[in-house]
């Protein structure tokens, strides 16, 4: 059974936290596959993602057809909120 919980996504923290620490660069989807390698995988993140509003996906079609990704202030705020948790569990006790 098939989640659209952006939550239930293993690779999205990766994958978001990529996307907000390049947002002042243009990133294609090229540039994503270093985090999630398969292409169908990034397009389905991708996709559930921009569906949450956490990401917008901008299409080039000069000098030929590309998909530019950006994090939207919605997807900023959440990766600030995960990063928060992800540094209160990493704390030694």
């Amino acid at each position: 059974m098939k989640s659209d919980s952006v939550l239930d996504v293993a690779m999205n923290y990766s994958l978001l936290k990529h996307i907000a620490d390049h947002k002042d660069e243009t990133l294609y989807i090229s540039d994503l596959r270093r985090v999630v390698s398969s292409y169908a995988a990034l397009n389905e993140l991708l996709d559930l993602m921009q569906s949450h509003q956490m990401i917008r996906i901008d299409e080039q079609t000069t000098p030929r057809r590309m998909r530019i990704i950006s994090i939207t202030p919605k997807g900023e705020n959440i990766i600030k909120q995960l990063q928060k948790i992800d540094d209160a569990i990493s704390q030694p006790r």
